[in-house]
Order: structure tokens, then C-alpha cells, then sequence
């Protein structure tokens, strides 16, 4: 009879074993599944249709575009998670440093659009009071979650520049006005060509890279530090797709942004036989955002080439290649 009970509470004990490991696969296969939905990049903007709206007022189709980023980063699924502080959403750090890499550049941007872009006549013209707010907003503590969040932020800059929109579209000339001189786009040229330089450092600093002080270099005699002439850089191996995924994020925005620019800046381009640069640029940053097949950002391996890929490099690669070509489209601009 103990044989009989000690077998039925075998039978019971595995059962419940089984029923609870059941469970729990259910449970972390669904949550594996929404968090690869979730973690989804949203689609590329599609700046032609604001090219087919704008009636071709000059401006319209970089304002919309960027109205379209802000709102992005509120509408997309789950919204604005970067100021969220429990599981399991704190737990996506690749899709927060994604809305760090399209903010970023986003705050170039309408930095550009208050100072150079909205102003024909440069230091003397008046600045437009809603890009002010646009700007203004973005730059605020992205990670705010009492008091006034950051998506209120965010909301209040994707109605000001929807104000602006209205005003660009109206029938006087002095309320909302747009500039595509060359000198309005090489300020925000220049911001985005260094946060580039800046970007590919880290991204190659992935695999870990001994550098040689140069600073240096063509200089006559010793030097207090010379024990730190060789240094190691190395991103912190749980940092190596916070970087990745935030370069992706200032792919994003750049890639939307120069498809708005070979809009509305089309003359100047033209003139400065500079349309070509741009076209290189937009393919580069489509290049980088390539689907990623893999729920795991490979690092490959620092003493051989390995096997696996290194994504950073990839990407970095073509960043590279889109920071060089600025750099060309830059000094072409600046030549009378």
C-alpha cells in the first residue's frame, strides 16, 4: 500500500513538474515573441509622400519629415519607453538606444530649423517662435518620468512644428518662412559630420583598438606621459549594442532628413553640382539599416577574424563612408 501512495505522488509530483515547465515555456516563448515585436525599428519615413503634399512650398517636405520623427518616437508600439523605470519595458535597452540615436539627431535638426533654416536673412531675421519650442523641447532630460515627462515634450515639439507646417502652407510670405541657401544647410552639415566622426570611434572601439598617441607627432623632444603612449580602447563588452543600436537610430533620422534635403535644397544642390554627394550619402544610410536578422549583435573577435561578423564594424563601415562623403559635400558648399 506505501509502494501504491509513494507511486501515485511520483505521478503527481511529475505531472506538476511537467505542467509548470509547460507553463513557463509558454510564458517565455510569448515573451520572447513580444519583445521581438516590440523591439521592432519602426518603417523608414516616407518622405515622398511629403514631397507629393507640399505643393512644392519650399520647406514643407523637411517639416513634415521631421514632424513625422517626433511622432514616431510617441506612436510606434509601447511609445517612448526610454524614461520607463520597471520590467519588462527597462529591460529593452536596444529599442531605448534606438530613440537616443533618432533624438540626437533630431535635436541637429530643429536646431538647424530655428537658427539657419526658417532665417533668410541670417542674424537679422527674426526667429520663429514655434521652432523655438520644437527645439527647445527636444533638448530636455530625455529620461524624465515625474513632473513634466519627456513625452510631453515630445508632444508639445510635434505640435509646434505642425504650427509652423500651417504657417509655411498660408498665403503670406512673412509668416513662416524657409531658406535653402547653402549657408542655412552647412551649419547642420558640420554638427552632423562631427557627431558621425564621434559615432564611428565608438563603433570601432567594439572589438577593442590600440591606439598611438599622434598628438604629438612632428614634435621635438620627451614627454612626461610617454608610459600612456600606447592605450587600449574597448567598449565594455554589455555596452557593444547599446552602441550599435543607437548608431542604427542616427541612421534612421540622418536617412529621412538627407531624402528631405534633396527635396527642398534641390537648386542649391543643383547648383553646386552636389546632388550626387547627397545620393551617395542617402545610399550609405540605407545600406546600414539593413534588416538584422539576428536577435544577437555579434562582436566577432579582436585576435582573429573569427566566425562570426562583427556588426559594429558593418555598420561602421558604412557610416564612414557617409561621414566622408559630408565631409566632400561640405567643402563643395563652401566653395563660392
Amino acid at each position: 500500500m506505501n509502494k501504491f501512495k509513494d507511486w501515485c505522488t511520483d505521478i503527481f509530483d511529475d505531472i506538476g513538474v511537467f505542467v509548470i515547465s509547460g507553463f513557463g515555456i509558454v510564458v517565455g516563448t510569448l515573451l520572447f515573441v513580444a519583445v521581438a515585436y516590440f523591439i521592432q525599428e519602426p518603417s523608414n519615413v516616407d518622405v515622398g509622400k511629403h514631397q507629393r503634399d507640399s505643393n512644392g512650398v519650399l520647406g514643407y517636405t523637411l517639416a513634415a519629415t521631421t514632424e513625422e520623427m517626433i511622432g514616431t518616437l510617441l506612436d510606434k508600439p509601447l511609445g517612448y519607453v526610454s524614461n520607463d523605470i520597471a520590467p519588462p519595458w527597462i529591460l529593452l535597452d536596444d529599442i531605448t538606444n534606438w530613440e537616443q540615436g533618432v533624438i540626437t539627431q533630431l535635436q541637429y535638426l530643429t536646431l538647424s530649423f530655428y537658427q539657419d533654416f526658417s532665417r533668410p536673412s541670417g542674424s537679422q531675421s527674426l526667429e520663429d517662435p514655434d521652432l523655438k519650442v520644437v527645439q527647445g523641447k527636444l533638448r530636455n532630460e530625455t529620461g524624465r518620468w515625474i513632473a513634466t515627462d519627456y513625452q510631453t515634450h515630445l508632444r508639445n515639439s510635434q505640435n509646434a512644428m505642425n504650427s509652423y507646417i500651417k504657417r509655411l502652407l498660408n498665403d503670406d510670405p512673412r509668416d513662416g518662412q524657409f531658406t535653402s541657401k547653402a549657408t542655412s544647410l552647412h551649419f547642420w552639415l558640420n554638427q552632423v559630420h562631427k557627431s558621425l566622426g564621434d559615432l564611428s570611434q565608438k563603433l570601432s572601439a567594439s572589438r577593442g583598438d590600440i591606439k598611438v598617441d599622434t598628438a604629438l607627432a612632428g614634435e621635438k623632444g620627451d614627454v612626461a606621459w610617454a608610459g600612456s603612449y600606447k592605450t587600449i580602447i574597448q567598449t565594455p563588452y554589455l555596452e557593444v549594442d547599446d552602441v550599435y543600436w543607437n548608431a542604427r537610430g542616427q541612421a534612421w533620422a540622418l536617412l529621412a532628413a538627407f531624402k528631405a534635403i534633396r527635396t527642398d535644397f534641390a537648386v542649391t544642390l543643383e547648383d553646386k553640382s552636389a546632388a550626387p554627394l547627397v545620393d551617395q550619402i542617402i545610399l550609405s544610410l540605407e545600406f546600414v539599416l539593413r534588416p538584422v536578422e539576428s536577435p544577437y549583435i555579434f562582436n566577432g573577435s579582436k585576435h582573429s577574424y573569427g566566425y562570426t561578423p562583427n556588426y559594429s564594424q558593418l555598420i561602421n563601415s558604412d557610416l564612414t563612408r557617409a561621414s566622408n562623403t559630408i565631409g566632400e559635400l561640405l567643402g563643395l558648399l563652401s566653395n563660392g
